[in-house]
């Protein structure tokens, strides 16, 4: 596979970046190849990251330096930010990592 951002050949999948900072609200940028960590370490979050995100070590971070897959990574941030946006949405954030481990345990139930 070629990669999308410098054109070297490369075997590194390919990530859909949602909300990607910029772009149109609910747009998707598609990203491939082996520039991929070095892409989503460039975005600047900063600016665009809500307070909630500044607990010491970032979701993110957290998520790609344990390598979990995409159901497993968003366990982790529902779990992290329940209660943090608002009262409103904690049990609804907490909802939505019960689905992700739901299909996680039917997943590996296999």
């Amino acid at each position: 596979m070629m990669c999308s951002n410098c054109g070297e050949e490369c075997n590194t999948t390919t990530a859909i970046v949602q909300r990607f900072p910029g772009s149109v609200e609910g747009a998707s940028v598609a990203v491939s190849g082996c520039c991929l960590s070095e892409i989503i370490q460039d975005i600047n979050l900063e600016e665009t990251k809500p307070k909630y995100y500044n607990k010491g070590i970032e979701v993110i971070k957290f998520i790609e330096s344990w390598n979990l897959n995409f159901s497993r990574g968003s366990i982790v941030k529902y779990i992290c930010r329940a209660g943090l946006k608002g009262e409103e949405t904690e049990l609804k954030d907490l909802k939505k990592a019960r689905d992700y481990i739901d299909f996680e345990i039917k997943r590996i139930g296999k």
